[in-house]
Order: C-alpha cells, then sequence, then structure tokens
C-alpha cells in the first residue's frame, strides 16, 4: 500500500517536480514492482481525475480543509505535515470522485490509455553480448572476448593493430550492453550507435535490435520504428518476430491503437504460433476491454 512519502514522491512526479534523477528512480521502481506499479497507476488515475475536477470551489475547498489539518496538526514536524497534505488531498480527492458517479468512475475505472497499455507490455529481456555468447562456445572470432580498456595493450604488428581495433570497438559494446541492462537506456543507445557506425555488417543487426527497445524505452518512436520495420521485412526469424511485437509496442506508443490493433490480429492469426503471441493475446484482452481515449 502507498505510504505517505510515495504520495509525495508520485505527487512530485506528476507536477514535474522532481530532480531527472528521482524521476528515473521512480520510473525503474515502476518498471521492476509490478505492486507499486499497479498502485501508482491508481495513483496516476486519481490525479487525472483530480485535475480534471479543479475547479474554483472545488480547489478553494480543498485548501480550506488543507488549512484546518495544517492547524489541528501543529505539533507535527513539517516535513511530515508536507506529506500529509498530499496524503489528505488525494484521498479527498478520490472521495470526491466517487461521489460525482458516473464521472468518478470515469477516472477511477477500469480505462487504460495507450500510454498506459504501452507501460504495462514494455518488458525488455536482458541483452546478450555477442561476442561473449561466441567465446563461451570456443569460437576464435574474437581475440578480445571481454575487452576493456584495461586490458588493451600497444600493438606491435599490422595483426595486433588491427586485433587493437577490434578489442576496441567490443569495449564499446560491452558498455553498451551494461548500460542497457541497467535499464540506463539513453547512455546505451550511444554506445550502440558508436559500434554500428564501426562494426562489421554481419554483426549489426543483433545490436540494432537493442538500439531500438532503448530508442523505444527513450521515448524516440520516429527512431526505433524503422528499424523494426527493417527487422520485421529482412531479420532472422527470432529477431523478425521480436520486432514484429515491438512494432505494436511503438504504435502504442504513438497513441496509433488502432493500427497497433491491426499487427496484433496478424501475430495472433498467424499459422505458426508466433513467438509472443500469449502477449499479444492478453494485450489485445486489454485493448477490448480496458483501452479509453
Amino acid at each position: 500500500m502507498l505510504g505517505p512519502k510515495d504520495i509525495n514522491k508520485l505527487d512530485d512526479y506528476s507536477y514535474n517536480r522532481s530532480s531527472l534523477e528521482q524521476r528515473k528512480e521512480l520510473e525503474h521502481r515502476i518498471d521492476n514492482d509490478p505492486s507499486f506499479k499497479e498502485e501508482a497507476g491508481v495513483f496516476f488515475k486519481i490525479f487525472d481525475g483530480f485535475k480534471g475536477l479543479e475547479a474554483d470551489a472545488f480547489q478553494e475547498q480543498l485548501n480550506q480543509w488543507e488549512t484546518k489539518h495544517q492547524q489541528v496538526s501543529t505539533k507535527t514536524p513539517k516535513t511530515k505535515i508536507i506529506q500529509l497534505n498530499n496524503f489528505f488531498k488525494y484521498a479527498a480527492a478520490a472521495i470526491l470522485l466517487l461521489a460525482f458517479l458516473p464521472l468518478g468512475y470515469q477516472y477511477l475505472g477500469s480505462g487504460m490509455s495507450s500510454a498506459e497499455l504501452f507501460s504495462d507490455n514494455f518488458a525488455p529481456s536482458k541483452a546478450i553480448n555477442i561476442y561473449n555468447s561466441r567465446a563461451a562456445r570456443g569460437s576464435s572470432d574474437n581475440p578480445y572476448p571481454f575487452a576493456s580498456d584495461e586490458t588493451i595493450e600497444e600493438p606491435e604488428t599490422v595483426q595486433e593493430e588491427e586485433d587493437l581495433d577490434r578489442a576496441g570497438i567490443i569495449a564499446v559494446l560491452n558498455k553498451g550492453i551494461t548500460a542497457y541492462n541497467n535499464h540506463q537506456y539513453a547512455e546505451a543507445t550511444k554506445y550502440f550507435e558508436t559500434y554500428i557506425s564501426t562494426a562489421e555488417d554481419k554483426d549489426k543487426q543483433e545490436i540494432e535490435f537493442y538500439l531500438a527497445v532503448a530508442y523505444l524505452a527513450e521515448g524516440y518512436v520516429d527512431q526505433a520504428k524503422p528499424l523494426f520495420e527493417k527487422m520485421a521485412k529482412k531479420g532472422g526469424k527470432v529477431r523478425k518476430a521480436d520486432a514484429e511485437w515491438y512494432l505494436v509496442l511503438s504504435l502504442l506508443k504513438e497513441n496509433n491503437v488502432e493500427q497497433a490493433q491491426k499487427n496484433l490480429n496478424k501475430i495472433v492469426k498467424r499459422k505458426k504460433a508466433h513467438p509472443h503471441k500469449k502477449k499479444a493475446l492478453k494485450l489485445q484482452q486489454q485493448i477490448d476491454k480496458h483501452y479509453s481515449l
């Protein structure tokens, strides 16, 4: 259950009072804590409803209640009063929203926006370093499978210089993979872009997929979609299917629910079971039952 501190953080987030670091910390918790995600979702619905009902009389009444609450709480530490005020404000808003039925149900009902549908279904899997996986299988393609800046030495021959260049590229990729798996998508995109600009074509597609997912996580749909579209047409079997699923999420991100539904139908109705069919069915049901403009 949300406590006063949680409500205070969500309130700051909703009014854009949080620092960038605080916003990322809260978003990371929402993405990785299902229980908190559900409770935060309810809070955001109450917040939207609260803003929707912020008529002068309603706001004045809330201010009077808050002033009265502060007078009663003169012995309470100041920081605690602030937290209680936010708790009180949203509790009052929730009560009033329910009082204005059916208007209350419009905000507190089970409706989900396209943004909420996206957040509920966007769950990137852990990225795998293509070079490290080759090394684990005993491949000799990579002379420095776990290269880092500290392991690189000065070359003595042309071959060693070529190996050094390749080790540097792999070091960049390692950093990108680490950032991606730590949900530091903005940082990951920089490393992936650098890697793709220098790597051989046969190695690019896998990292292009992770780059597209990182773009999508950061909200750069215009950069993510072309990569997914390319992989959906010409990608390998696994990445082709992944790209088709992430295209659906990209469409949700840009609020194109109608086209997202069309793409979902293609996934669900495919004769050969699609790897993301269960996810597609779940999302299809969510749209049918809960989607609201």
